[in-house]
């Protein structure tokens, strides 16, 4: 079974949309999510959840009873490794962005869209 990891250390990694929007095609309310991944050879599994003030770990049932939902994204590999576990937005184009998450040999894009 594959174990889900946190994006970051310490706090989980939050998120805050001012309007509605999709997280990894996961339909949220304007407010303030955290994310997780639980990743795979081929694909990774984004989640959306609704536990904000919470320690990144542990990922457990009391946690996921708080997904809003999961989209899924495809690894890319990188030529070289980033040696720190690396999150960024990459530029707006029209009502969409992608939060490039790059560590180690991996990038994920996970897409963000503004809800029409």
């Amino acid at each position: 079974m594959l174990q889900p990891w946190r994006l970051g250390a310490n706090e989980a990694t939050s998120i805050q949309v001012p309007f509605a929007a999709e997280i990894a095609a996961v339909r949220v309310e304007p407010g303030t999510y955290t994310l997780y991944a639980i990743p795979g050879a081929s694909k990774w599994q984004i989640v959306v959840n609704r536990g904000v003030q919470r320690w990144g770990v542990p990922i457990d049932t009391d946690v996921r009873a708080k997904d809003v939902g999961a989209g899924t994204v495809t690894p890319e590999s990188l030529g070289a490794p980033v040696e720190t576990l690396t999150l960024k937005f990459a530029p707006v184009a029209g009502n969409t962005t992608e939060l490039v998450l790059e560590w180690e040999k991996t990038r994920v894009r996970i897409p963000i869209r503004r809800a029409s």
